[in-house]
């Protein structure tokens, strides 16, 4: 089983309701990879229109809005990078309390990101084991040879 957290969105408690889901997950499961996915592909007010802000942790909306204008046209955004990394910081912890070797990995992201997790998840943008495409049978832990469209491998390439 794979499971893939998505969209990661940080309503008020979202501590509490993430580590909710990843003891029931993996108290009741055990998952070939774990994939994160922060709300992606839009703007801060695309993103107010949907969500009550009322509804968002006021530090994560404050945050979004004072970075609206930087996260315009930015694929991972509406929230920046600090936050959103602060997110996953989270999310890994709470699974490394139940398993230290499933691989997890980030769904949408910067290459500033997996930079950054990339040393402790164990791989980079090109050779992790995500749940969505054809390199990735199951019992895939890494990709060997990834695969990369013709012309876009600057596109793809680690940055790690």
């Amino acid at each position: 089983m794979r499971v893939k957290f998505k969209p990661i969105v940080p309503v008020r408690g979202w501590q509490d309701e993430a580590r909710e889901m990843i003891s029931a997950v993996m108290t009741q499961a055990r998952p070939e990879t774990i994939g994160l996915c922060f709300v992606a592909w839009m703007l801060a007010w695309e993103l107010e229109r949907i969500i009550a802000p009322e509804m968002l942790d006021p530090r994560f909306l404050q945050g979004m809005r004072e970075a609206a204008e930087e996260m315009r046209g930015f694929r991972p955004g509406p929230f920046p990078h600090d936050l959103r990394a602060e997110v996953y910081d989270f999310y890994l912890q709470e699974i490394r309390r139940y398993d230290r070797e499933v691989p997890v990995f980030l769904c949408t992201e910067s290459r500033a990101m997996w930079s950054e997790f990339a040393p402790r998840l164990g791989f980079g943008p090109r050779d992790y084991p995500c749940g969505c495409g054809p390199q990735c049978p199951p019992g895939t832990r890494l990709v060997p040879q990834p695969l990369v469209p013709e012309g876009c491998d600057n596109l793809f390439a680690a940055e790690v």
